[in-house]
C-alpha cells in the first residue's frame, strides 16, 4: 500500500497513543510502499524509515501525557 509519511505517521498515532511531528511539508508527503503490520512496534518502524530514507528522529517522553517523535531530514 502505497502512503504518505503523513498517513503512516497519523496511523501510528491512533495505534500507539503518541504524537509525530515531522519538520517540514515536503518530507511529510514522502511516500512509501509498504504494509505495517499492528504488531509491528514504533522503534521497529522508524528504524526501517530511517534505514530506506534520509531521516532521522527523535523522542521526546512526556511523562503522564502523550509522547512526541520529531522526525527530520537526515543532516
Amino acid at each position: 500500500i502505497e502512503k504518505s509519511l503523513q498517513q503512516i505517521c497519523l496511523s501510528l498515532e491512533k495505534w500507539y497513543n503518541i504524537k509525530f511531528i515531522i519538520s517540514n511539508q515536503e518530507l511529510a508527503k514522502t511516500t512509501y510502499s509498504c504494509v505495517i503490520k499492528r504488531a509491528t512496534t514504533v522503534e521497529q518502524v522508524l528504524e526501517i524509515l530511517k534505514i530506506i530514507s534520509d531521516i532521522e528522529y527523535r523522542v521526546e517522553i512526556d511523562k503522564g501525557g502523550i509522547d512526541r517523535i520529531y522526525i527530520m531530514k537526515n543532516k
